[in-house]
């Protein structure tokens, strides 16, 4: 597992809303929920999804899906799919909880709009060439001022100076 990262995406009516990956958007807990101060916020006029509602949770070296009362669960082991008691036999599924592993992706219908699928992926490394590294040198550098930029930023800094005095 530590070749691959977990990737959750949330999907809206079967269109991608949001991709996070681990380390990168969270580390060890997500949230979803009702409230607009969340980044995954669900809309649900029948005010039955939580404000707020902890999806994510890891728990000795291993993430867990919080899976919300009334979602369903559709999972796949090697592109397979399997059911809820090979899950809760091989303890993958225990009441609520969902043991993520690298072997298995699948996706939680949270809301009748909404669904998350989880997977795990190799991250993506770019090798850069000598000679690609050289032109982000030169160009990662800000253009020189000119004389006119020159003056016009002196005459700024004396001018405050001046207002502050």
């Amino acid at each position: 597992m530590p070749n691959k990262i977990l990737t959750l995406k949330l999907f809206y009516k079967g269109k991608l809303l949001d991709t996070i990956e681990q380390e990168k958007d969270f580390t060890n807990k997500w949230y979803i929920g009702s409230s607009k101060y969340l980044s995954w916020q669900i809309l649900d006029e029948s005010n039955k999804f939580p404000p707020k509602y902890k999806i994510l949770i890891k728990k000795g070296g291993h993430y867990y899906l919080n899976l919300p009362q009334g979602s369903t669960l559709t999972c796949w082991k090697n592109d397979s799919p399997v059911d809820a008691n090979f899950l809760k036999q091989n303890g993958i599924l225990v009441d609520s909880l969902l043991k993520l592993r690298d072997d298995m992706t699948g996706i939680i219908q949270v809301h009748p709009d909404y669904s998350i699928q989880y997977e795990f992926i190799e991250p993506v490394k770019i090798i850069l060439t000598p000679q690609e590294k050289e032109v982000i040198k030169q160009t990662a550098r800000p253009a020189p001022l000119a004389p006119m930029d020159k003056t016009t930023r002196v005459v700024v800094i004396l001018a405050l100076m001046a207002g502050i005095a």
